[in-house]
């Protein structure tokens, strides 16, 4: 009797214990492994490159062109790298500058207000950012293929600012107004000589000295911008268009068209200046 019971208890004991092992399987998020599985990446590159990576001091304001790209919005305990040419004008002039009302600034909703909305929520100094980043915000960027960026900035034809450079190949685009300027840099952790549209990653985001809670990338960008938007607590419209972006197969397969005739010294020049966007990413050049 007392071992019939015993046996019974055991056997419904391992049932149990594979019950809750399947539930907790099934109900893993596979955003939150992937999200995980990008954060290891990105350590794995710091701990490997960290003196090429990490920042003296993250760079909080852009003198070159009178910016910033990191900023904080205390409304919603939010830090936020805006990185041009990867999802910057949707989360931007579409998301955050919809809010201004709600964050007590009215008067930059308007989408002309861009850079006035960025340099409104900078954040005054490093001191202040090491205080931020103690209280635990949420944090995110967006990320895209390194060659894409080029090619949407390249195809860019509403915006003053990039239609000053002039258009004579790609090969010379990239030449001239990529890697010559990035040579010239005096510090290659910034790169303040490079336009802001195709600087490195790491340049804006610093992400070897800050631990982004969310890591977006352009080729998810519709699932990781509504799961943001669920934990910032704000509301959205789905479907959401996005702004002033050249995505999706179309740019894979102008990139790989306008790439077809780069020279492979110009290409590998490419690579090597963003090596840690692709190794961070995983992008394959």
């Amino acid at each position: 009797m007392a071992r019939g019971l015993l046996l019974l208890f055991i056997c419904c004991g391992i049932f149990i214990f594979f019950s809750l092992l399947s539930s907790y399987s099934s109900s893993k998020d596979p955003w939150i492994e992937e999200q995980q599985a990008r954060k290891l990446q990105v350590d794995a590159v710091c701990a490997a490159h960290g003196t090429d990576l990490h920042h003296p001091s993250v760079p909080l304001y852009d003198p070159q062109f009178n910016t910033t790209y990191l900023i904080y919005i205390p409304q919603l305990h939010l830090l936020y790298c805006n990185i041009p040419k990867a999802g910057s004008t949707t989360w931007l002039q579409g998301t955050l500058m919809k809010e201004a009302e709600r964050l007590g600034v009215p008067h930059l909703k308007n989408e002309k207000q861009r850079r006035n909305f960025l340099v409104h929520f900078k954040i005054k100094d490093t001191q202040t950012l090491n205080n931020i980043l103690k209280t635990n915000p949420v944090s995110f960027n967006n990320v895209r293929h390194p060659f894409e960026r080029l090619v949407s900035s390249y195809l860019e034809d509403d915006n003053g600012e990039l239609n000053q450079f002039k258009r004579a190949g790609f090969e010379r685009f990239v030449t001239e107004h990529v890697l010559i300027p990035a040579n010239s840099s005096q510090d290659r952790k910034t790169m303040f000589e490079l336009n802001h549209h195709w600087r490195p990653f790491n340049t804006y985001c610093a992400f070897c000295d800050i631990n982004y809670t969310i890591l977006s990338r352009t080729e998810t960008f519709d699932e990781d911008r509504k799961k943001i938007m669920e934990i910032l607590g704000l509301e959205s419209q789905e479907p959401e268009q996005r702004l002033n972006m050249h995505s999706g197969n179309s740019i894979g397969v102008l990139t790989s068209e306008f790439f077809r005739n780069v020279s492979a010294d110009v290409k590998l020049a490419l690579i090597d200046l963003y090596q840690y966007d692709f190794e961070m990413f995983n992008y394959d050049p």
